[in-house]
Formats: structure tokens, C-alpha cells, sequence
């Protein structure tokens, strides 16, 4: 059970956050948003004041989707008690309510058999405070002595009529937000207009760069809240890279040194021209960089398959012209010089799909690979040699 209530507050503080990020993503000039200070977010300028409560669960209907939001729920109840203890602390409570919004998140669906809410939607059609005060009233009524909600529901109704309408005609509620990630995310890709591809590596550095900032400001017992310029100083380096042009090379690649690599075909070449199997590792590096980028590329639209095809062309060109040159009399035809082609080879530049390639161990990379397939070789006789591999 303890283990089941840590991992609600664990994923509570996750859906919160995620729609911190989302706020923050949506800031108007003038404004800022808080998080945890004036309630779960809030968004103010100088003039309104929104408090908003966000409330996620992992109970689900017989169809797998979050559950109803229902009238013994305690979520809605509470925060709504919560809300007017806010608006009690004010002198001018009116004005108060006035210039605030109150906002209900959740990932619950809405129910339409919620007294609250059906009694919300008569108010607005009817404009009848007493009808509206008599139904809650009744409600509260019907509850045991000991129900948690009696209170909260109590404390909601001590608001005066006309303030009492204002207020819970100020309240405005989402339902079914439960794929939080996924809107964030939409917001990224069309309210900045970031690639498809790049939109995942854009939220991560955003969440990466916030949860460490989150985590500095709750040790140092301080309030966050950020303002539009500050987000867009904290994030500008962020959004310039994914909106570049230059194709976002990722270079954590894990250097293996299995002995299985040694079987390669890219590897028998090396090997067959004198080099050790250290080298022969550093290769396999290469090759990892330039088929792990081009797989990504790929997936994420960055570049085509012709820009592909156009790449593994090139390298060819670029060998054939080394290989000529360093094998142009006979009596060139030895290792040693094979072992200059590959290191000649191996410094030349390529482009990919219009730019060219900046980080050179991808480029070596990709001779590496042409190598491994047999389409390109380092000694003289590596074709008749090395064909059959593949």
C-alpha cells in the first residue's frame, strides 16, 4: 500500500511538472508562472491571476482509461475549500475573485452525474445562487458525520451568495488530460516550430535542464516562478540548436572491444594490411558513429534515403580516387601501401545531404562501413579477395 501511495505522489509531482513545462512553453509577455507557490501552477501578470490544481490518478474504468471524477471524489472538493480559503485572506474578496481565475486539471474523465458540476451548469443557465446553495446544501446533508468531504463542502458554502456565485462561476475545468508528455511535446513541435525528429531531444534537454533547476531551488527552500524572459534566456541555446540547419550529430557512441569484431569483413581487410586489432576496434568506433547517426537521421526525417545513397556513392568516388593515385605503377601494389590508402582515405571529407560532415569520426566511419560491405578496399587485390564476405 505505502509502496502504491509513493508512486501516486511520484507521478501527482510528474504531471504537475509536465504541465509547469507546458505553461512555461506558453508564456505571454509580462507573464510568470509558479510552480507550488500560490497553488499546484499559477500564471499571473498585472492584471489576472490564474491558480491552477492539477489532480492525476492511475485508477482506471473497465475500458483501461483514467476513471470518472465522482461527486465522493475528494479531489474537486478539496480544492475548492483550498480556494476559498485563499479568497478569505483577501480584504477585497470580490475583486479578488474578480481578477482570478480558478482552473481543475485532471486526467480524469468528467462525469455526468457530478453534483458540483450539474449544479454548476444550472447556475450558469439559470443564474439561481439560492437553487444552486440549497442543492450543496442537501448534499452535504446526506453525508455521515465523518466523511472527509463534509467539511471541504461546508467551507465552500460559507462564501456569501454573491461571492459565492462569482467564484464558482470564475472556475474553469479540463478533463481527460492524461497524455501530458504528448502535449507538451505538441507544443514544442508547433508552437516553436521545431522538426518532428528533434522535438523528443528539445523536451528532454527542457526537462533535463528544469528538474535540475527544481532541485537546487527546494534544497535552497526557495520559490519557483519564471518569467517569459527568463525561460526564453534559460532555453534560447536549446531551440537555436534544433532549429539549426546542421544536422545534430550524436556522439555518445560506446566504443566495443569484442573479440567477435574481428570477423568482420571490415576487419579481415585491416587485419590482412598489418594493423592490430586495436585498431581494428577503433574502426569498429567509426563505423558505429556514422551507422547509429544514419539510423537516426533517418527515422527522424533529417535526411532520405537518396541523401543515403548519395553519401555511400561519394565515398566510393573519394576511395577511387586515392586508390588510383597510390596504386598507379605495379610495383605499389604491397601492404605498406594499403596501409597508406586506408589512412589516406580516412582523411577525406564527406557531405551528407548537403553540409558536410563535421565530426570526422563519422566520416571515417562511413569508408569503414563501405569496407565492411565490400564495396570498397585496401589492398590492390581486395576485390577478388574480399567479394565473397558479404
Amino acid at each position: 500500500m505505502s509502496s502504491t501511495r509513493a508512486d501516486d505522489k511520484i507521478l501527482g509531482f510528474e504531471y504537475q511538472f509536465y504541465y509547469y513545462l507546458l505553461e512555461m512553453l506558453k508564456l505571454n509577455a509580462d507573464e510568470k508562472v509558479g510552480f507550488e507557490v500560490k497553488d499546484d501552477v499559477h500564471i499571473e501578470d498585472n492584471k489576472t491571476l490564474s491558480l491552477i490544481q492539477l489532480k492525476h490518478t492511475r485508477q482506471t474504468n473497465q475500458y483501461g482509461n483514467p476513471k470518472n471524477l465522482t461527486t465522493s471524489d475528494i479531489d474537486l472538493w478539496k480544492t475548492l475549500s483550498n480556494w476559498v480559503d485563499v479568497i478569505n485572506l483577501e480584504v477585497d474578496k470580490s475583486n479578488f475573485i474578480t481578477n482570478t481565475n480558478f482552473v481543475f486539471i485532471t486526467n480524469k474523465a468528467e462525469s455526468e452525474k457530478h453534483l458540483f458540476l450539474n449544479a454548476l451548469k444550472d447556475l450558469k443557465d439559470n443564474q439561481d445562487i439560492v437553487s444552486f446553495r440549497n442543492k450543496i446544501s442537501d448534499y452535504i446533508n446526506s453525508l455521515e458525520a465523518d466523511n472527509t468531504n463534509k467539511d471541504y463542502i461546508e467551507n465552500l458554502i460559507t462564501l456569501e451568495n454573491l461571492l459565492l456565485k462569482t467564484f464558482v462561476l470564475k472556475i474553469e475545468f479540463i478533463f481527460d488530460l492524461n497524455d501530458i508528455i504528448g502535449v507538451v511535446k505538441q507544443e514544442i513541435q508547433f508552437g516553436r516550430s521545431i522538426k518532428i525528429g528533434r522535438v523528443s531531444k528539445v523536451f528532454h534537454e527542457l526537462t533535463g535542464l528544469y528538474k535540475e533547476k527544481f532541485f537546487e531551488i527546494v534544497k535552497d527552500k526557495k520559490d519557483f516562478e519564471i518569467t517569459r524572459d527568463k525561460f526564453y534566456t534559460d532555453t534560447l541555446m536549446i531551440f537555436q540548436n534544433a532549429k539549426s540547419e546542421r544536422l545534430p550529430f550524436v556522439t555518445n557512441i560506446e566504443k566495443k572491444n569484442n573479440e567477435s569484431i574481428l570477423n568482420h569483413t571490415f576487419a579481415k581487410q585491416l587485419l590482412d594490411i598489418g594493423f592490430d586489432k586495436e585498431k581494428v576496434f577503433d574502426a569498429d568506433y567509426y563505423k558505429l558513429a556514422i551507422e547509429t547517426n544514419l539510423n537516426t537521421f533517418l527515422q527522424d526525417g533529417e535526411i532520405s534515403e537518396n541523401d543515403k545513397n548519395l553519401l555511400d556513392t561519394n565515398s566510393i568516388t573519394s576511395w577511387d580516387e586515392e586508390f588510383q593515385d597510390i596504386y598507379l605503377e605495379d610495383t605499389n601494389r604491397n601492404d605498406l601501401n594499403a596501409k597508406k590508402l586506408y589512412l589516406n582515405v580516412l582523411k577525406k571529407d564527406l557531405d551528407l545531404a548537403g553540409q558536410k560532415i563535421e565530426w570526422k569520426e563519422a566520416t571515417k566511419g562511413q569508408f569503414i562501413k563501405m569496407s565492411d560491405i565490400s564495396k570498397i578496399g585496401w589492398k590492390y587485390t581486395w576485390k577478388e579477395e574480399y567479394s565473397d564476405e558479404i
